[in-house]
C-alpha cells in the first residue's frame, strides 16, 4: 500500500546577533507581562491576563494577545488553542494559518511537529496535517507522531475484510517493509526511539533495528530463544494508560513502558535488570548566548562576555538568548538587550589633567548616552564617593546623534596626591530608564600643583652666641593659585638636624620664623612642611652655609629646584570652600608623629610655643616670647624713626617685640618691619658682599634696585640670603 505523497521544505534558525563589545543594555521590553518567553527568530511570546500573544522585538504585537495558549515550537511551528479549540498554526516570524474551519483537534501528547507534519484528529479518525495547515493525509485508526524519520500508523488493510494493519511510513508516506515477520501477523507496532521499536506478531515480542527493519525475536535467554521466548498473555494487543507518564504492555514475563508518543522507555523482564531507554527530548532548546546570570543578596544581574553590564537588580532572570535576556522585577516580566553598536560615555573635567592646588578642585562630569534613553530622567552616581556632584548645574542636551548630561562637580584630591603626575581612578553609574548601569572607571591624570613658594627672608646669628640661627621665611602665592583670601587653613613646620621639629613663630599671615640651636659646624639643613588641610604635605628643604672665618657670613642654598618636567596646571579655582583646620597629613604627619616621641631641648623663651604644640619641654618656661599674639601689629610701627638707636636690634630681645610701646616710653626698635630685610638678588648679579652689623647681624651690601627699601637709615640687622 501507498499513500499518498507531500513533500515538506523549511528553515529553521535562531537569530543571534553578531558578537560585539557591548557597552549599554536597553529595555526591548518593559517589564508588565505576567511571564515572556524568547523564541529563536527573535519573537517574544507574552502572557497577560491570562491571555498570551508574540510581539517583535519593538514590541509590535505579531500574534494578538487573546489566545488561551501557544503549544510549544517545534520546527519553527506552533499550534495556538483558543477557547479550548485547535485555530491556528503560527510560526517563528509570526505567520499565522488559520485552521478554524477544518474542524482538527490536536491529540493528546502529541501537539508537535516533526518531519513536517503533526497527527491530528478529525471526525474521529487520525490524519496527518503539515506546517502549512492545507495538507491531510489520512484516515488511520490509529497515528503517532514521526521519529527518526518514521512515523507508526494502523489502518484498514481491506475494506472487505475489515482487517486492521500496521505500518511503517516515511515523510512521504510510503510504506517502510520489515522483515523477519509477515505483515498480516503483526498487531502491534511502537514508535522508534535510539534505533528501536518493539514489535508483536502471534503473540511473540519483537525488536525492530531502525537501521534493517528486521524484527527479531525477543528471549530471556538468547541461547535459546524458543524456550525463552517473551510472549503476551493474549492475542489482542491494547496498551493501557500508564498514569500521566504513557502507556504499559503487559506479557507473561515481562512489562513493557511507553511514553504518550507510543516510544519505548524502559522494559522490565523477569529475572533481569530493567532496561532503560533515553526518550528524544522535549526541552527548549539552549540558545548561545554571551550573557550570564550573577546573584548579589538575593537580587540578580547579568554580565556579558566576563563584564558586568547590569548589576544585580532583577528579582530574576529568566531565559537568554543572544544578547537579550527575560528579567523580572517586582512579579512583572520585561526582556533587556545589549547594544554592541552604542556605549556609555563618562568624561570627568574632558578627561584632561587635573592640578589639585586646593583639597578640592572644581571640574565638569559629562555624561553620553544614546539617543534612545532620555536623558531627563537619567541621573550620574559617584561611586567612590570623591565627587561631589552639583545637582543645581545640571544640564542636559538632546541631538539625534546622542544625548548627554552634564554637572559641575568638586572633586576632592586623592589621598596620595604629590606633585607628581599620576592617573586616578574614578568611578561613576548612570540610573536611566529604570536601569542601573555597571560602574564605569574614569581614569585622569592629576598632580598636586605647589601653592607656596617658600623663601628665605632673613637670617642671622642670635647676639652673643656663635651656634644659634634665626631664620625667617616668607610664604607667596604661586603663580597658579588664585586670592583664597585665607579662606584655606594651612599648617607651617620646620624639621631641623636630627629630625627635630622646631618652635615656628607665626609674625604675619605670610611670614614666620625660628631659632636652630647647636650649630657648630659651617653646615646645617632644615626643611619647611607646609599643609594645607586636607592636602599632601610639602616640604622645602634648605642648607645654611656658615662662613665662620668671614665673621659669621649665612648663606642659605635652597635644595628643591622645580622640577622641569612638571605639567602646566590649569588656571586658578574660582569657587572657594571653607575648610576645616586639621594636622599635617601625609609624610609630615608621619614624621611630626615620630618626632614628637623624642625629647626635645626647647628653649626657654619658646617655651609657650612649644606648650601649644604638644611638644614636651626640658625647662621651666620663662616670660621671653610667652604672648606671641601680642606680636607689634604693622600699624604700631610703620611710623617713621626719628633717629637710629644705636642698640641692639629687636631680633636679639624678642620679648622686646612681643610688648607693644608707646614712644613716650621708651625708643622703639628700629628693625621691626618685615621689609627691613634686604630682598634675595638673582643669582646673575654680582656676589654678595657682607659687611658687619651691631650685634652680630649681617647684610648684604650690594644696593637694591628692584626690591622695596628698609624704612631705617642705618644698615639692616641680617645677612642676605643667597640662592644657588
Amino acid at each position: 500500500m501507498k499513500y499518498d505523497r507531500l513533500v515538506n521544505a523549511f528553515i529553521l534558525g535562531c537569530l543571534i546577533a553578531p558578537s560585539a563589545s557591548a557597552q549599554v543594555a536597553k529595555w526591548a521590553v518593559l517589564p508588565k507581562y505576567e511571564n515572556i518567553k524568547l523564541l529563536e527568530s527573535g519573537l517574544y511570546q507574552i502572557k497577560q491576563q491570562g491571555k498570551v500573544g508574540l510581539i517583535d522585538g519593538s514590541g509590535n504585537a505579531v500574534l494578538p494577545m487573546e489566545y488561551d495558549s501557544i503549544m510549544p515550537f517545534s520546527e519553527g511551528h506552533a499550534p495556538v488553542i483558543k477557547d479550548g479549540k485547535f485555530v491556528a498554526i503560527v510560526d517563528y516570524n509570526g505567520k499565522i494559518q488559520d485552521v478554524t474551519k477544518g474542524g482538527y483537534e490536536i491529540v493528546p501528547g502529541m501537539g508537535g511537529f516533526s518531519s513536517g507534519f503533526m497527527p491530528v484528529l478529525k471526525d474521529g479518525s487520525y490524519f496527518y496535517l503539515n506546517t502549512t495547515g492545507d495538507r491531510l493525509v489520512g484516515p488511520f485508526i490509529d497515528a503517532y507522531p514521526f521519529y527518526e524519520g518514521k512515523a507508526v500508523a494502523r489502518s484498514v488493510s481491506s475494506e472487505a475484510s475489515g482487517e486492521l494493519q500496521f505500518d511503517v511510513i516515511n515523510p512521504s508516506f510510503d510504506i517502510i517493509p520489515i522483515s523477519g515477520v509477515e505483515p498480516g501477523d503483526i498487531s502491534f507496532i511502537s514508535s522508534f526511539n535510539n534505533g528501536k521499536a518493539i514489535c508483536i506478531a502471534k503473540k511473540k515480542v519483537y525488536t525492530i533495528d531502525g537501521s534493517s527493519m528486521m524484527a527479531v525475536p525477543l528471549a530471556l535467554d538468547p541461547s535459546d530463544v524458543k524456550k525463552s521466548a517473551v510472549e503476551m498473555l493474549r492475542k489482542e494487543v491494547i496498551p493501557v494508560p500508564d498514569g500521566e507518564s504513557g502507556y504499559v504492555l503487559g506479557a507473561k514475563n515481562g512489562l513493557f513502558r511507553f511514553d504518550r508518543s507510543m516510544r519505548l522507555r524502559r522494559i522490565e523482564l523477569t529475572g533481569k535488570d530493567p532496561e532503560d531507554f533515553k526518550l528524544q527530548s522535549d526541552k527548549e532548546p539552549e540558545y548561545k548566548t554571551n550573557l550570564a546570570t550573577i546573584e548579589d543578596n538575593g537580587l540578580y544581574g547579568l554580565t556579558f562576555r566576563g563584564d558586568v553590564i547590569l548589576p544585580p537588580q532583577f528579582d530574576e532572570v529568566g531565559m537568554l538568548c543572544g544578547n537579550r535576556a527575560v528579567v523580572a522585577r517586582d512579579g512583572e516580566y520585561g526582556v533587556v538587550v545589549i547594544d554592541t553598536d552604542n556605549q556609555l560615555v563618562f568624561k570627568l573635567n574632558n578627561n584632561e589633567p587635573i592640578g589639585f592646588n586646593h583639597q578640592f578642585y572644581n571640574g565638569n562630569l559629562t555624561m553620553v548616552m544614546p539617543s534612545y534613553i532620555n536623558c531627563e530622567n537619567a541621573r550620574i552616581i559617584d561611586r567612590t564617593n570623591t565627587c561631589d556632584i552639583q545637582i543645581d548645574t545640571r544640564k542636559e542636551n538632546k541631538s539625534i546623534e546622542g544625548n548627554s548630561l552634564s554637572y559641575d562637580c568638586r572633586i576632592a584630591i586623592p589621598a596620595d596626591a604629590s606633585d607628581a603626575l599620576q592617573t586616578y581612578e574614578y568611578k561613576f553609574a548612570l540610573k536611566y530608564d529604570g536601569l542601573l548601569s555597571a560602574d564605569f572607571p574614569v581614569r585622569v591624570p592629576a598632580w598636586y600643583i605647589r601653592d607656596y613658594d617658600v623663601k628665605v627672608a632673613g637670617t642671622g646669628l642670635v647676639p652673643n652666641t656663635t651656634d644659634r640661627i634665626l631664620v625667617d621665611l616668607d610664604l607667596n602665592k604661586g603663580w597658579s593659585a588664585g586670592d583664597d583670601n585665607g579662606m584655606y587653613y594651612r599648617r607651617v613646620d620646620v624639621v631641623g638636624p636630627d629630625n627635630m621639629l622646631l618652635p615656628v613663630e607665626k609674625k604675619t599671615e605670610n611670614r614666620y620664623s625660628f631659632q636652630m640651636g647647636s650649630v657648630t659646624g659651617n653646615n646645617a639643613s632644615f626643611t619647611v612642611l607646609v599643609t594645607e588641610a586636607g592636602c599632601p604635605t610639602v616640604q622645602y628643604p634648605f642648607e645654611l652655609i656658615v662662613d665662620r672665618a668671614n665673621l659669621g657670613k649665612i648663606d642659605v642654598l635652597k635644595t628643591d629646584a622645580p622640577d622641569p618636567t612638571l605639567p602646566s596646571a590649569p588656571g586658578p579655582q574660582q569657587q572657594l570652600y571653607g575648610q576645616t583646620p586639621q594636622m599635617t597629613t601625609g609624610y609630615a604627619q608621619s614624621q611630626m608623629q615620630g618626632m614628637v616621641q623624642q625629647p626635645m631641648q626647647v628653649q626657654p623663651q619658646n617655651a609657650a610655643y612649644a606648650q601649644s604644640q604638644n611638644i614636651p619641654q626640658a625647662m621651666p618656661q620663662n616670660q621671653m616670647y610667652s604672648q606671641p599674639q601680642q606680636v607689634m601689629q604693622p600699624q604700631q610701627v610703620a611710623q617713621p624713626m626719628q633717629q637710629p638707636m644705636p642698640q641692639t636690634p629687636a631680633y636679639a630681645q624678642p620679648q622686646q617685640v612681643a610688648q607693644p610701646m608707646m614712644q613716650s616710653q621708651q625708643p622703639a626698635p628700629v628693625y621691626t618691619q618685615p621689609q627691613v630685610y634686604a630682598q634675595p638678588q638673582p643669582q646673575s648679579q654680582s656676589p654678595v658682599q657682607a659687611v658687619p652689623v651691631s650685634g652680630g647681624y649681617y647684610q648684604s651690601a650690594r644696593p637694591q634696585t628692584n626690591a622695596a627699601q628698609p624704612v631705617a637709615t642705618q644698615p639692616a640687622p641680617v645677612a642676605q640670603a643667597t640662592y644657588r
